[in-house]
Parts: structure tokens; sequence; C-alpha cells
């Protein structure tokens, strides 16, 4: 592979500033968290392209990626550098066939555990192995040469900056979500669950032919699924079931609400009801800021300057003084009182 580490700095065009460019979330060097991220990153330095890796890092963290998308087997994606018109990228592997796929998932599905982590967004230590032994497949490419790389830009090398933008965003957004790996390696989310229920099912149902003991089907089909499913019992009441909650007689009234809230009837859901005084007079902090954000980890392929999670928790920390002062018309909290509630979480 060619270098043009001899060049002077003065043949580096300044590249045209993309405002709401793809950014890396962090602003020196990525932070990858887990092995599968890391792993990427060390075959594109295997590709030995000298300053050029230096440059698509930063052209990464500086937003110049306009747009990218990623499907099976590829990504595409516009790089904005020094030319008016952003350079396309294509960075493609070929996909592993779905018979490959398929033995892979046989495995998962006899041990519940795997599946449990890639829902959580962990790929297992051993999945590699996994796919070698079951799947007969290399879950990573073996070297940069196995990618198919293709930039319009005038470098007479191959893999370019643009390219090795494009393989920095790789890297993160497979470290935060191991599904999009797969993605790129021709296996979707939705296929993979479908694909795990099957066998799930025709496991329990093999079971019960044999007479052998076991679980029962319900708990042979999704055994990783149980703890997150409520029934409707549990969660949709009957008009006429009392459910012991406060504040709830029966009759129709909503579950936990305050006495004399019925349900509004549909056409009338959006004009709303009174608003209880002891609402307003009982309202407080909850201790927990944004928790649904930070179960859900880093947003994908962000666009701002700012971290998405800093500045959601901040909408987090204001929303609920600025809904109470809309609900009674009063100012409990000054600007500067809601800055140092923030900075003091």
């Amino acid at each position: 592979m060619n270098d043009f580490t001899s060049w002077p700095a003065s043949q580096y065009a300044e590249p045209i500033s993309v405002p709401d460019g793809l950014r890396l979330s962090q602003d020196a060097k990525p932070q990858l968290e887990n092995w599968w991220g890391q792993r990427w990153l060390e075959i594109v330095k295997k590709a030995n392209i000298g300053v050029r890796l230096e440059r698509g890092r930063f052209y990464a963290t500086r937003g110049q990626v306009c747009s990218l998308a990623l499907i099976k087997g590829r990504v595409e994606a516009l790089v904005q550098g020094a030319h008016i018109d952003p350079y396309r990228v294509i960075v493609a592997v070929p996909a592993v066939p779905v018979d490959c796929w398929r033995a892979v998932i046989g495995e998962i599905a006899t041990e519940s555990s795997v599946a449990a982590q890639l829902f959580s967004r962990v790929l297992p230590d051993d999945f590699e192995t996994l796919c070698r032994q079951a799947g007969n497949f290399s879950l990573f490419p073996e070297s940069g040469s196995d990618f198919h790389t293709k930039c319009t830009c005038p470098d007479w090398s191959n893999p370019c900056k643009h390219i090795a933008a494009v393989h920095f965003h790789m890297a993160e957004e497979f470290d935060r979500d191991p599904f999009l790996l797969l993605r790129f390696r021709g296996l979707d989310r939705e296929e993979f669950v479908w694909e795990l229920e099957t066998l799930s099912r025709l496991q329990a149902d093999a079971a019960r032919v044999s007479g052998g003991a076991g679980p029962s089907a319900r708990e042979s089909e999704a055994p990783w699924l149980d703890s997150d499913i409520e029934t409707e019992s549990d969660c949709c009441p009957s008009s006429g079931e009392n459910t012991g909650r406060a504040g709830d007689s029966g009759g129709g009234q909503i579950a936990g609400a305050l006495p004399g809230q019925n349900c509004p009837a549909p056409e009338r859901f959006w004009e709303g009801l009174p608003v209880s005084g002891r609402v307003v007079n009982d309202w407080t902090q909850l201790p927990g800021v944004a928790a649904l954000p930070e179960s859900l980890g880093r947003f994908p392929f962000w666009r701002s300057r700012f971290p998405f999670l800093a500045t959601i928790r901040s909408a987090y920390l204001t929303a609920p003084t600025f809904a109470r002062e809309f609900v009674t018309g009063k100012q409990h909290q000054t600007r500067q009182e809601v800055d140092d509630l923030e900075a003091a979480d």
C-alpha cells in the first residue's frame, strides 16, 4: 500500500465545513468500549495507509461525513472534502450466506444466555469462535484486503482518508450496537429474532414429541424474553376489575388515578381534565435523570457538536420546572437555580 507521509503539509487542502455532519462522540481519539469495535479498527490499521488514517480520524471527528447508510454487506456514505461536491464512498464485504447464519443461530437457540447478551447489545467473548465452528465463516474480515472499497476522490490510494473516516464511524456504531455489525455481515436483527424463535419452537415441539422432561413450550420458545413480557391482565385491567391500587375503585377509573378522575370519552381525550391541587402541591424532582436515554446509550450517528446524553439530561432537569410554571402560572425557580440543580446532579 502506497503512502504519502513525505508530502509537505501545504499539499493538504482544508475541507469544506459541514455544520450538520456526522461526528464521532469523542472530540479526541474515539474511546471504543468493547472488543468488537476495537477489533474493527485494528483491521483498518493493518491496511497501513499512513497519515491517511489520522486524516480520516480528523474528518470523522470534525463532521465531514454528510451521510452514511448501512445495509447487508455494504456501507455507502458521502464525505465532504475540499471539492464543492461530496465524495461518494463505498465499503463492502461479502455477505455471509443465510445457511451459515442459520447454523450459528441454531447453536444460540440452545444457549439462551448468548441471545440475552446480544439483546443487551453485548457480543459474547466467544461469538467469533462460534461463527467459525458452527457457521464456518469469519465474523470479521481477515485483513484490509478483504474489504472492497471505492471513493470518487482524486486520491490514487485506496483506502483514502475519506474511506478511513467512514471506517471510524463504522467502528463506533458497531461498538454501540453489535447488531449493526451482524447486519453488515448479512444478518438483520429482525431476521435473527425470527430464526431464533422458529428454531426454539421446533426444539420445544421435538421435546414434547419425544416425551422428554424439560421446560414447557412457553418457556422454551423465548426464555430470554419472559422477564420483559406483561400479560393483558397485568397492564390492562378490565373496567369491572378492582386492581387494588390507590385511588382505583373499579368502574372504569384509570389505574392509580386520583379519586373522581374517570376515564374521558375518546373524542374528549385531547381536551384534558382539571389539574388537581394535590398534583401541584406534591411536586418533587425525581432522583433519576434521563433514565431511558441513559439505558439506550449513545445516539446513533449523532450530528451535533455537543454530546447527546449531556444535552438531553439538561432538558430532563429543566422540563419539570417549566411544566409546573405552566400549570400554576407561577415561577418557582430562577434560571440560575435550574443551572445550579443541573451542575449539582
